[in-house]
Parts: C-alpha cells; sequence; structure tokens
C-alpha cells in the first residue's frame, strides 16, 4: 500500500531515488511487482527532471523479458532516451519495438528529435522505416505531429539544412539513399510550410513533445530574438524569419521539380500570416509557380492570392494576377470583380476600375453590390476629383444601374472633405439629409476631421452635439478630431488632457487606435521644438501601451529636424524604423530633406532622394518641392561663384528639376494616405500643382524674369486642365504671394493691388468660420488668423514705395476687424515702414504692445553669437505665432530715437524722446542698449544719426 502511495506523478526526486532502491531491493528478493504497479514506476522515472532517474527507467526495461514487452513500455522508454540525449537508445529501442511487436512506436518524437538535432541520416531512416511498415497497416499514427511543435522559424532552418544534406547527397551519388533523402527533405519542407499562423512572432512561443515531456524550442537566438521583439512590442519581424522562409523556398524548388502542392501551401502559408512583407514574398513565391508552364494555378488560389495582393495596395501585383486568371480560367468570376475593383479604386486607378465596371456591367448586368458600383466614387475620393465624384454620381443609375445610396452620399462628402472644401462638403451634407438618409459614423467623421484641420473647433463640437440627435455613438475618431482642432488652435493643454481622458473613458477599443490623437499632441511639440516633451509624451505612450507606428516616429524626426539635428533624424528612419520593421514612406524623406535644407546641405537633399529610391519609396508632392529648393539653392551657390550678375538667368538646375517633376506628375499621387507637407491652409488639389509652380515664379520674380515667370503661368493653366484638375481659374493663394513678389519687382503696383484682392477672396474660403457671416467682426478662424501675412508684406512693401502709408493702416484696421492677426515678420516690416515715413511715435508704440513682451535680452556681445545673427537671445521653444523685434527693426527706431533727442520739436509740451519713453519705455531701453557693431545697416542709420 504505501508503494502504491509512492508512485504518484508528482513524486520528489529524492522518493524517486528511494523508490528506485526499494525495486532494486524487490528484484533481489525475486520479488515481481505488478503490471499496474510497474507501468507507474517507469512513468514516474521517465517523467523525471532528472537524467539518473531517466536513464534507470532504461534499465528498468531491460529487466523485462522481450516477449513480455508492450508498446506502453517501449513509449516510455524512447521518450527517456531523447530526453537523455541518447538517440543511439532511442533508435535501438523503436527498431525493436517495430520488428517485435509490429507498431511504430515513438516514431513521432524521434523524428521530431532528429530533425531538430539536424541528424539527417537517423531521421531519413525513421521516415522510412514508417513507411515501409505502413503500407502493410491502414492505420498509424502521424509522425509529423511533433515535428509540427517545432518553433516554425527554427523549422524553416532545419528544413533547410535537410535540403542541403540532400542536395550533397545527390552530387555525391544520385543512388536510391540520395533520392530517400530528397522525398525526405521535400517532405520535410512542404510540412514546414502547412502550418499557418495570425502572426509571424506567435510560432516562438510553440513548445516541442518528446514522449511525455515538454520542452520550450525557443533556445539560442530565437529565443533571445524574441525576447527583444516582445519587449518593443512593435509591428512584424522581417529578419530573419523571412530570410529563412524564401531561403526554403528557393532551395526546396531547385532540389527537383517543384510540385503544385509545394508552390500553392508555401505561398498560402505566406498569406497566413496578414503581414505586407510575407504578402510580398508570396508574390515573388508565385513568379517562380508562373515559370512552371506544367502547373496551372487553381482559380480559388489566384482570388486568395488577389485578396491579400489588394489588401497590401500593390496594383502591379493586382494587375499580375488578373491577367493570369483570364489566361488560365477565361472569364473574371463575380467575386473576382468584387474584389478587385474596389481595391484599384483605393490605388487611385480611374481607368482600370471603369474598365472593369464596364466588363462586370457586360457580364453580369447591374451592379448591385454597394462597394463595387461605387467604387468609381472612390477612385475620385482618392484622386482629390470633386468634380468627377459629384459627375460620377449623377451617373451612377444610368451607367451601372446602381441608385445612390448612404454609402455613395458618404464618399462624395469625404471627397470635398478630402480637399478642404468646406462649401461643397456641407452642400452634399444637406443633400443627404434632404434626400431622406440618416447620417452615421461614416458620413459626420470626416466632416468633424476636415474642420478639425482648420481648427474650428466648435463646428467639431457643434457636429458632435448633431451625432447625439442620430443616435450615432461616439467613437475614437471623432475624439481624434477634437483633439487636431485644439491643437490647431494651440489649446496643448486642453488637448493632452483630453488625450489622457480617453485612456480611461473609451472602452471596449484596441490601443492602437488611440495613436492617432496622441501623434497629433506629439507632432504639435515637435514643431515647436519641444523635444523634452515630446520624448515626455512617447514615453507615456509606451507607459500606456499605446503602440507607435510609422507617424509617431516622423513627428520625433520633424523635432528633431526642426532643430537642425537632420542626422539625428535620419538615424531613426534607418536603423530604429528598419529594426522594428516599420516601412518608411515619403513623409520620413521629406522631413529628413527639409532638416538638410535647412542647414544648407543641399546636395544632400539629392542623396536622400536617391537613397529613398533605392528603397523603392515613391516620392511625393514634398520630396518634388523640396528637390527644387535644394536645386535652386545649388544654382544659387554656383551663380555666386561664379560671380554672376543679380539679372542674369540661373536656376537651371531647378527648372530641369521642375521638368522632370511635372513630366511624372499624376494625381493617383493624391491617393496617399499619409499627410503631406507643404499644403498647409490651402486646398489638397490646388496644392497638388501649384506649389511647384510657385516657388519657380517666386525665383524668377525676384531676378525680376517676367517672361520666365508669364512662361510658367501659362504652363499652370496648361497642366491643370491636361490633368483635369478640379481648380477654380484664379490662381491658388500660394501663388498669388509669387506673382505678388514678381510684380512689385518690376514695379507693376497695379498688378501687386489686383493679386491682393484675389488674396482677400481666398483667404474667405480658406479662413472663415463654419456659419459666421462676413459683414460681421471676428469671422476669421483663429487658427488661420495668420494666413494672409505674406501677401500682407509684400502689400504693404508696395503702398509704402508709392507713398500710401494711410492706406496700410487702413488694410491693416480691416484685417483686425475681420480676425485676422499680423505675425512678427509683419509687424516688424509695419514698424520700419513707420518709421522710415517719420511716424515713429506710431511705430514705438505698436513696437512695444506687439513685439517688445517677447523680448529676452541682448546675447551676449561676443564673435560666435555675432557670427550665427544671434543679436539678441533666441526663445528656447519655437512658439508657432510668438512676436519679436528684429534687429533691422530695432536699429531702425534707435536711429529714430536719437533723432528724436536730437530734435527740438515739441509736441503738447512734451519733447518727442520723452513722448517715445511715455508710451514705450521698453523699446526706448532695449534701443539705448542696442550693441553698436560696424555692420552695414548701423553704418547707415546710427552714424548718419
Amino acid at each position: 500500500m504505501r508503494l502504491d502511495e509512492l508512485l504518484r506523478d508528482d513524486a520528489p526526486e529524492a522518493v524517486l531515488s528511494g523508490l528506485w532502491e526499494t525495486y532494486l531491493e524487490l528484484r533481489s528478493l525475486a520479488v515481481v511487482l505488478k503490471p499496474r504497479q510497474f507501468l507507474r514506476f517507469l512513468r514516474c522515472l521517465t517523467r523525471s527532471k532528472s537524467k539518473i532517474n531517466r536513464t534507470r527507467s532504461l534499465e528498468a526495461l531491460g529487466s523485462v523479458p522481450m516477449n513480455e514487452r508492450k508498446s506502453i513500455h517501449y513509449s516510455y522508454a524512447i521518450s527517456a532516451a531523447l530526453n537523455n540525449d541518447n538517440v543511439e537508445a532511442a533508435v535501438r529501442l523503436h527498431s525493436e519495438a517495430l520488428a517485435n511487436l509490429h507498431v511504430s512506436i515513438g516514431t513521432s518524437s524521434l523524428l521530431s528529435y532528429t530533425v531538430e538535432q539536424q541528424i539527417w541520416q537517423v531521421a531519413i531512416e525513421t521516415w522510412q522505416a514508417y513507411w515501409n511498415h505502413k503500407q502493410g497497416h491502414v492505420e498509424l499514427p502521424d509522425i509529423w505531429a511533433g515535428v509540427d511543435t517545432i518553433p516554425l522559424p527554427e523549422l524553416w532552418a532545419n528544413a533547410v539544412s535537410a535540403v542541403d544534406f540532400a542536395a550533397t547527397m545527390t552530387e555525391m551519388s544520385d543512388t536510391g539513399a540520395a533520392a530517400a533523402s530528397r522525398a525526405f527533405a521535400l517532405q520535410l519542407a512542404l510540412r514546414s510550410f502547412a502550418i499557418r499562423s495570425s502572426s509571424d512572432d506567435t510560432v516562438h512561443q510553440s513548445t516541442s513533445v518528446y514522449g511525455l515531456k515538454r520542452y520550450s524550442q525557443s533556445r539560442g537566438r530565437s529565443r533571445r530574438l524574441h525576447s527583444r521583439l516582445k519587449k518593443s512590442g512593435i509591428i512584424e519581424v522581417q529578419h530573419p524569419n523571412m530570410e529563412r522562409h524564401g531561403q526554403l523556398f528557393d532551395k526546396a524548388t531547385r532540389l527537383q521539380t517543384p510540385t503544385r502542392e509545394l508552390f500553392e501551401t508555401a505561398i498560402y502559408q505566406a498569406l497566413s500570416f496578414n503581414s505586407r512583407l510575407y504578402t510580398i514574398q508570396a508574390l515573388r513565391f508565385y513568379q517562380a509557380f508562373r515559370e512552371n508552364e506544367h502547373i496551372t494555378p487553381a482559380a480559388d488560389f489566384l482570388v486568395a492570392l488577389l485578396d491579400q495582393v489588394c489588401d497590401i495596395r500593390s496594383e502591379a501585383g493586382i494587375f499580375l494576377i488578373l491577367n493570369d486568371y483570364r489566361y488560365f480560367h477565361g472569364r473574371l468570376t463575380f467575386a473576382v470583380f468584387r474584389r478587385v475593383i474596389p481595391g484599384l479604386a483605393d490605388l487611385g486607378n480611374r481607368t482600370a476600375v471603369e474598365d472593369l465596371l464596364d466588363e462586370q456591367l457586360k457580364q453580369f448586368g447591374k451592379i448591385r453590390h454597394s462597394h463595387t458600383a461605387n467604387a468609381i466614387l472612390q477612385v475620385c475620393y482618392r484622386r482629390g476629383e470633386v468634380s468627377q465624384a459629384v459627375e460620377s454620381f449623377k451617373s451612377l443609375e444610368q451607367r451601372y444601374g446602381f441608385k445612390p445610396n448612404l454609402h455613395s452620399f458618404n464618399i462624395v462628402i469625404r471627397t470635398h472633405t478630402r480637399v478642404g472644401d468646406v462649401e461643397g462638403a456641407s452642400t452634399w451634407f444637406n443633400n443627404l439629409l434632404s434626400s431622406g438618409f440618416k447620417p452615421n459614423q461614416q458620413t459626420l467623421v470626416p466632416l468633424m476631421a476636415m474642420f478639425a484641420k482648420r481648427g474650428d473647433l466648435e463646428a467639431v463640437k457643434q457636429l458632435l452635439r448633431q451625432s447625439e440627435t442620430y443616435g450615432i455613438e461616439t467613437n475614437i475618431a471623432m475624439i481624434d478630431s477634437i483633439v487636431l482642432a485644439q491643437v490647431n488652435n494651440d489649446q496643448l493643454v486642453a488637448a493632452e488632457t483630453l488625450v489622457h481622458e480617453a485612456l480611461d473613458t473609451v472602452e471596449d477599443v484596441p490601443r492602437s487606435s488611440r495613436t492617432r490623437m496622441w501623434n497629433y499632441l506629439l507632432n504639435a511639440f515637435a514643431m515647436r521644438g519641444d523635444l523634452d516633451k515630446v520624448t515626455d509624451l512617447h514615453r507615456k505612450m509606451r507607459a500606456n501601451s499605446i503602440p507607435s507606428n510609422a507617424t509617431t516616429f516622423a513627428a520625433l524626426m520633424h523635432g528633431l529636424s526642426i532643430q537642425r539635428q537632420p542626422a539625428a533624424a535620419h538615424r531613426i528612419l534607418t536603423e530604429i524604423m528598419e529594426q522594428l520593421a516599420i516601412v518608411p514612406s515619403a513623409l520620413h524623406y521629406a522631413i529628413c530633406m527639409s532638416g538638410q535644407l535647412l542647414m544648407k546641405n543641399n546636395r544632400t537633399v539629392f542623396a536622400l532622394y536617391a537613397e529613398m529610391l533605392e528603397k523603392e519609396v515613391k516620392p511625393d508632392i514634398a520630396v518634388h518641392n523640396l528637390l527644387i529648393r535644394a536645386a535652386a539653392n545649388i544654382d544659387s551657390d554656383g551663380s555666386k561663384e561664379k560671380g554672376k550678375g543679380a539679372d542674369q538667368e540661373k536656376y537651371e538646375f531647378a527648372r530641369q528639376t521642375f521638368d522632370q517633376v511635372l513630366k511624372d506628375l499624376d494625381p493617383v499621387e493624391l491617393a496617399t494616405t499619409e499627410p503631406i507637407k507643404f499644403i498647409g491652409a490651402n486646398r489638397v488639389d490646388e496644392s497638388f500643382t501649384s506649389s511647384y509652380f510657385s516657388y519657380l515664379i517666386f525665383l524668377h520674380g525676384k531676378q525680376k524674369a517676367m517672361d520666365q515667370v508669364k512662361d510658367l503661368y501659362d504652363r499652370f493653366n496648361k497642366t491643370k486642365s491636361t490633368l483635369q484638375m478640379d481648380i477654380e481659374s484664379t490662381p491658388p493663394i500660394q501663388m498669388l504671394s509669387a506673382l505678388m513678389v514678381a510684380h512689385l519687382n518690376v514695379n507693376d503696383y497695379e498688378a501687386v493691388n489686383q493679386c491682393w484682392e484675389l488674396s482677400l477672396k481666398k483667404a474667405q474660403k480658406l479662413a472663415c468660420r463654419a456659419g459666421a457671416r462676413i459683414s460681421e467682426p471676428g469671422w476669421v478662424l483663429p487658427a488661420r488668423r495668420f494666413i494672409l501675412n505674406v501677401h500682407l508684406r509684400h502689400y504693404i512693401k508696395s503702398l509704402v514705395v508709392q507713398s500710401k502709408l494711410d492706406e496700410v493702416k487702413k488694410t491693416i484696421k480691416h484685417l483686425h476687424y475681420c480676425g485676422y492677426e499680423l505675425d512678427s515678420k509683419t509687424w516688424n516690416l509695419y514698424v520700419r515702414s513707420l518709421v522710415q515715413n517719420d511716424e515713429a511715435l506710431e511705430a514705438f508704440e505698436h513696437c512695444e504692445k506687439e513685439l517688445i513682451p517677447g523680448w529676452e535680452g541682448w546675447a551676449p556681445p561676443n564673435a560666435k553669437f555675432m557670427k550665427k545673427g544671434l543679436y539678441y537671445r533666441q526663445p528656447k521653444r519655437l512658439e508657432p505665432h510668438r512676436r519679436l523685434p528684429a534687429y533691422d527693426t530695432l536699429v531702425y527706431l534707435a536711429a529714430a530715437y536719437v533723432d528724436a533727442q536730437a530734435s527740438l520739436s515739441v509736441k503738447g509740451g512734451t519733447p518727442l524722446s520723452q513722448q517715445l519713453y511715455d508710451v514705450a519705455p521698453k523699446t526706448v531701453d532695449v534701443v539705448h542698449h542696442l550693441p553698436r557693431l560696424d555692420d552695414p545697416l548701423q553704418r547707415q542709420l546710427l552714424n548718419r544719426a
């Protein structure tokens, strides 16, 4: 009875040692354990953590006569031998069981062990013995069950080793042994490809079973890799797993003529990971599949591959599979049309979508599926084509037999919101309501996002209240819009508070869905150069399990570039993002390029462009604009070196770069989901073409090359027409600024005035509050209050030259009435203009009120600061709307103050210098301590004074 109590699975090692001594004593007394007791004793020894006890289990089996040994005895003994790494004993016992009992015992465990340890001769013999035995037996256990539990990356590596072994055997002598090694290696490769997983990372957690004991197989490099990836918690694994996967496929297909099963199994496995990188790998495998003319891909297989290729937005892959489907299976099925048409619409391929819709219409009749029919609208949305979206909406029923539904209205609304057309979006929202449809989240979220980008917080909140009346539940995207609106209104404290509140108030939402609002905050502080705050926010993201994505790292890079650390930004791109397998986009390269441009490293901009092309990253609007600017700077530097005059034509390299950009121009670029630089408050569809032309017009305008300016403007109108862009006939607002420079430099003040009037009209659309009346004061959105400053500076210069300072004052008063504000540069220009026109008192008064409050003092008087132009202390953080007096302005004011001190004029009984001090005591103190420098401006103004 006491022996039965001790024979339990959880018996301590000390008890097992005592049991062994008891067993030996009983055996010496010729006492035989009951069969049930002996099995429990054998099982306890086999499951022991002690190698000695496991060895004793083999000795115990040896005491059993050969004719009395059962399959369960062999199972325990083989398991113990493998767990002791005694493969010789395991093979002997396995062969003995097969010969004596005619049963395959421990085959799965033995095969799993030899595969993992890469003992290929034993593995092949075990596999052969199994199949030779199976010929006479219908039912046998699956010998690959143990192999299936080996972590997949390790299994791929082991299968590669098996294929290499088979290839070596074949090279030595193409005998029966070589044929067996090839058959085994291909079977192992096929089994490796047959395992499916939703995530490549999860396979590291698999375990292998040798009989009765489980061992973790995440050993060595694989375990370290898994630990590192688990800690980072980001995205997918590319190296070395993908390389192993591809290496196994390449070697297996070269070992001997591949079968359809091998191709399809490998491709299906790659697709099962739901990863962009593995889907690209699947496409590569399929390319090899196509080269085997004797194999026809099945229709279901092509559809599965097509589905994943649509998900990763590979246009070339979609057309490849479509063409093959037609070649091998004839006409496209309804399921193929239903999947591929929306996929191509998301890529912005209008021609392909129209052709496929017409083909489906001809083949199946009226198009009744919503996503298929509305794909013609979706392609307009992706390309930012507003008028085409409206026309397509109106022709849906007549052309395709599909009556527009709520989804149709939503896409048209989204198209207007995408380009920033407030008037059009509002009109179509009213059309939706008048048609009897009830708006849903897909209706309101784009509208809220559009107003949020404009900084119209009240409009966003109004839509949120409106959603409640329609019974629409507030989702995370709506909160995103509120955060963005607050950020654009400089309400960063409120935005940060809301972001933290959303962590607790919004439940049942994946943490990844909250990343966007955190990115808004990160980018806001990055734009201000506050790297400490950016770092703190990123740390809080990780602490709250908010995953970082490509846009998160773009914000971090942006902060570094603004702080003149483009090399550090580039390291994030090439090291950190690559390590985390985050695919870089044009946005990331544009940020690095803008940082280098800020540092005047113009040729490095082109080096970055070459790098992104090498990595197959498609350029966008921002990249092209940066290239043109870098080329112009290179031209300018070259002309200085050659001693060219200011009136001579230069910018040849910039024009060449510009011509190449225009050659490759395609509205499909707007199908990107990334944020786009160089857009700002402007409409996306207008900026797409005009941003390139505007900069070159500005450059040539400075050179007084009006023929070039006219040629560029004509080419802009022609390009707009050719691309069928839905843009107003008047120039976009950023182009009006460039034209004002050109006209101002040739003294065409009438043309400058006309451009100013057009700018006011353009700004009205871009800056007006939702529902506001322009006849009333304060109708300008706070976030757009600085939109006219560049244009206003050109206009002020024009009026001052014409001695129309009163008109300047009148204009500024009107702008303030509307709600516009002047930025630092404009106030400085205005103050200097007042001084130059003998209105020093008003100049000092404006400086005191608008510029001096941000003053932090003069910089230390040393050569280091003066060389950098840091005449006064710079703010540590680059607040977007902070105003400071410029050095030139203070020199002008100092000269005016010196003149006032020397003047005998008295107004109201008070000397002018005293009046200046009375209205602007801080300004007087600043100019009084102006450092005396031997520069042209001080020599011109102060020496004279």
